[in-house]
């Protein structure tokens, strides 16, 4: 039975991976803690005359651990100075947030972050173009604060509008990635000193674009074919993407626009029909993740060509255009008589899904023990509103339903 079979109260609630342990049920994260002995903030100008008078790793003063990133920096007649720091080019999401922990004997200091924009090229370099998005500025004088950025995708998308009105409509903020945090460390005249502790990346999600291939392709155009793929798999009960913890927010789709959906802060939609090329490419365009039941083709085990679907492969393989596809739904309400049918389907869709190790998933009523072998995710579902279940007995009754299925099996609910 699919999805459009279940009750069809809308779903608003997150879907949450349970058994993750608490420590990585956030968004996955870069970091830089800096202990080690070399200095890593690189000079990046400014527009006011300075020196570096000091810059060096030193023990003992530190937010958290040991060490941290000293720098003293004279300087007149300006505005800024920034230093930059590598952070591993991840998308621009709505989780995405990085902070830094500084201490100075100056106010003013601030955190900003050099946004790429990977389809648009600067016609002053060839290149593409990049913009800054600003953050919190310091105020603690002689106290650690946190500096830090937030609602990137909104202060990008003002910056767009901006490139807009100078360049033209073609600005395309599609796919942008953040290639830089940078802070301003001038202080006004005179020598300013900072302290640097825990730069941190939160909602990292590596970019796998390459810009300048990347640059003047239409709007509407896929990523390459020949991009490197994402890989989804479970380590152990944690869900991951490229190897680092990915934690879904789901919401069943109930026809709502993806641009909406992806608005009210879901990173993944639940499809109740095999995903259409156009949903395919919209959430490709969004960042959206699906969890779609597997294309037509794979089921009936026809040759794609005849089901009008979308396919790359005349081998029976499932192509590049499935990559926002995070997991597999194999059903809903299924009982002991789909047992066979869906076993068929797991073993070919895991020989069709070049990716192997992409999740498959299902919602048994009865059989939990035998579906479990076949699946690596069960769905725990029920409707307890407008019922005289309790909230606090459907959480009981969430936790006991993993005992009817084989040992250490994940679920979602």
């Amino acid at each position: 039975m699919r999805p459009g079979t279940a009750n069809s109260i809308a779903v608003a609630a997150a879907t949450a991976l349970l058994m993750m342990p608490s420590c990585l049920r956030g968004q996955a994260a870069w970091y830089e803690g800096f202990e080690a002995a070399e200095p890593t903030w690189l000079v990046a100008g400014g527009d006011a005359q300075y020196r570096i008078e000091r810059q060096k790793r030193v023990q003992g003063e530190a937010h958290t651990g040991r060490g941290s990133e000293s720098i003293a920096l004279s300087g007149s007649q300006g505005t800024y100075v920034h230093l930059q720091h590598e952070v591993g080019r991840p998308r621009v999401i709505d989780e995405l947030m990085p902070t830094v922990w500084v201490k100075s004997d100056r106010s003013g200091l601030q955190l900003l972050a050099r946004v790429v924009l990977p389809r648009t090229e600067d016609p002053r370099t060839g290149g593409p173009i990049s913009t800054l998005v600003q953050g919190s500025s310091y105020t603690d004088v002689g106290r650690w604060q946190q500096l830090r950025i937030t609602y990137i995708p909104r202060l990008l998308a003002r910056q767009v509008r901006a490139l807009r009105a100078e360049l033209g409509p073609s600005v395309d903020s599609r796919e942008a990635y953040l290639e830089h945090v940078l802070l301003n460390v001038y202080g006004g005249p005179g020598t300013t000193n900072l302290w640097i502790d825990d730069l941190d990346v939160a909602g990292f999600v590596p970019s796998l674009i390459t810009p300048m291939v990347a640059v003047g392709q239409r709007v509407g155009t896929q990523r390459s074919t020949e991009a490197t793929p994402r890989r989804i798999e479970l380590a152990g009960s944690v869900l991951t993407v490229d190897g680092r913890p990915m934690f879904p927010r789901m919401v069943l789709h109930q026809g709502e626009s993806l641009a909406l959906l992806k608005q009210l802060r879901f990173n993944t939609v639940w499809l109740r029909q095999a995903a259409s090329p156009e949903i395919l490419q919209q959430a490709a365009e969004l960042g959206l993740w699906l969890v779609s039941p597997p294309p037509r083709w794979v089921e009936s085990s026809l040759p794609a060509s005849s089901l009008s679907e979308p396919s790359l492969s005349a081998a029976g393989k499932i192509g590049p255009q499935y990559d926002p596809v995070l997991a597999w739904d194999l059903g809903w309400a299924l009982s002991g008589e789909e047992l066979q049918p869906v076993t068929t389907l797991a073993e070919r869709l895991r020989s069709a899904d070049r990716r192997h190790a992409r999740p498959l998933v299902c919602m048994p009523h009865s059989e939990l023990r035998a579906y479990s072998r076949q699946t690596d995710l069960l769905l725990i579902d029920r409707r307890p509103l407008g019922t005289s279940l309790e909230m606090a007995d459907y959480g009981n009754w969430i936790r006991r339903q993993p005992l009817l299925a084989r040992p250490g099996t994940r679920v979602w609910t």
